[in-house]
């Protein structure tokens, strides 16, 4: 699996967002409860593995609208309430 990880800056190894960009649909991966992750993003389809959720990305205009999410997982890891 080729992704990239995005850190919270003060911990690099405190990952929040993994951006895997080596597939057809490239994928966003949060390390939320499916549960908890889903319903920040809309209507996408998740799936959830190893502690990680993952959602398709159809561009990255798709970011945008998974901004509520990513902050959620940004809180999450780095102690803060979401």
């Amino acid at each position: 699996m080729a992704y990239f990880k995005i850190h919270v800056a003060q911990h690099r190894t405190w990952v929040f967002a993994r951006l895997q960009m080596d597939r057809r649909t490239p994928l966003l991966w949060v390390p939320l409860p499916e549960a908890q992750a889903a319903p920040l993003a809309g209507s996408r389809a998740t799936t959830f593995s190893n502690g990680w959720t993952s959602f398709a990305l159809n561009g990255a205009s798709d970011l945008e609208h998974l901004k509520d999410l990513l902050v959620a997982a940004y809180n999450i890891i780095n102690g803060e309430a979401s």
